[in-house]
């Protein structure tokens, strides 16, 4: 499954906050995405993921936000079948 771009712009830019509710691996890869070359990896233990008000290109994990959230999990779109049965 692919990433959902806007969601990740969305992140980058201090739209929205990530929730997490979905696996390990699907929460660090949505942050790397948003927040590429950082030095540490989210550990999964806060439930909301956001950009860092101080430090620029940086996130931060939080137990509650103020802003708008998306699950994990809708950061991820479903990848459309090529099927050529119907051709």
């Amino acid at each position: 499954m692919k990433l959902n771009k806007e969601f990740i712009k969305q992140l980058r830019n201090g739209e929205i906050a990530a929730e997490n509710n979905g696996t390990l691996e699907q929460l660090r890869e949505v942050i790397e995405e948003a927040f590429p070359g950082g030095i540490l990896t989210p550990d999964g233990t806060s439930t909301y993921y956001k950009i860092h008000r101080y430090f620029i290109d940086k996130w931060l994990g939080v137990c509650s936000t103020n802003l708008p959230t998306k699950p994990i999990s809708e950061f991820y779109e479903a990848e459309i079948a090529n099927n050529n049965e119907n051709c």
